[in-house]
This record gives structure tokens, sequence and C-alpha cells, in this order.
């Protein structure tokens, strides 16, 4: 989606069990991740950085359900638009379709930036957006073996009250929805 991120979270110290199955063969292994000797962040400090961007990343997917399921409401109302027109029944619903479509493009506009086309200098044309805030802020969360500030906390705390927001618009337009 424009301005969103992928948010990769890196597997913290520890010890693991990696499973390799290839065909019906399956190999086993125990592995040890170790802390970067040149870091100064503890163990304590990684667990709560990797503890945040796990809450960011389930953020991130909250926003990326609720976008495909505002398009797939979207191509519903355009299948109703298309019946009405077969039926002679533009005039009926037309007002009420495109009504609960801008509702949904409304909800859509705050999660990610419709405007964005990929190209030349979107980010610095068009603000970031809910999605592009989330994957900014865990960007800066795994950017050093340190725990989240208390600003990023903060932070993070006013990005879950717009998501609720989202929400809860996304699922009462939704239950205006056909279907």
């Amino acid at each position: 989606a424009p301005g969103a991120a992928r948010i990769a979270i890196l597997a913290p110290p520890g010890s693991y069990q990696v499973v390799l199955e290839v065909g019906d063969e399956t190999r086993e292994a125990n592995l040890e991740v170790m802390k970067d000797p040149n870091s100064e962040g503890t163990l304590e400090n990684i667990a709560g950085q990797t503890a945040l961007l796990r809450e960011l990343r389930a953020d991130m997917e909250t926003v990326t359900e609720m976008v495909n399921e505002i398009e797939w409401l979207r191509r519903q109302l355009l299948d109703v638009k298309a019946v009405a027109e077969e039926t002679n029944q533009v005039e009926a619903i037309a007002s009420t379709v495109d009504g609960l479509e801008g509702s949904l493009i409304a909800v859509e506009e705050q999660l990610i930036q419709l405007s964005a086309t990929g190209t030349g200098q979107d980010g610095i044309r068009w603000p970031n957006m809910l999605a592009g805030r989330i994957g900014y802020l865990a960007g800066a969360v795994a950017s050093a073996d340190f725990p989240p500030t208390d600003q990023m906390r903060e932070v993070h705390a006013l990005l879950r009250e717009r998501l609720a927001v989202q929400q809860a618009r996304e699922a009462g337009e939704a239950a205006r929805a056909p279907g």
C-alpha cells in the first residue's frame, strides 16, 4: 500500500531450533543467536525493543486487513451499481452507494496515502498516513539495541488511538454496506 512499510524483526539473542523440510526429508538443528559484542544494549533492552516491534507489526497487519476489507467493500459497491444499471434502478440507489463509497474512502485515506503515485517525490508531496507513521516508528525503534524511549511509547499510544478510531469508523461503514 502507498506509504506502508514492511516491518522486519530480527530474532533476539537466545536459543532456537531450526527445522528444514525438503520433500519428505526433515533436518533439525539447534541455533544460538548471540548478542552483538559491540552493542551496548542489554538483553533486557533488546527484549523491550522486540516486544514493541511485534506490537507495531500487529498494528500494521490490522491496517492492511482494514485496507483490504475497504477495497473489497468498494468492489462490491461497484457490482451493486452495475446491477442497478442493468435493472434501470440507478437513481434509486446511486446516491446511497456513492455516499457509502465516499465514507469508505474517507476511512482509507486515514490509513494509507491514496494520492501517492509511487514515482517522483511523493514522500514530500503527500503526508504519511497511519500505515506510514507506524512503519516510520518501527524503523526508529529497530535502529539500535536499546529499549524504546518514552517518546516512542507515547507516539505508539497515539497511533493506536488513531487506529482504534478508524477501526470504529470502518466497522460502521461496513455494517451499512450491501451483502
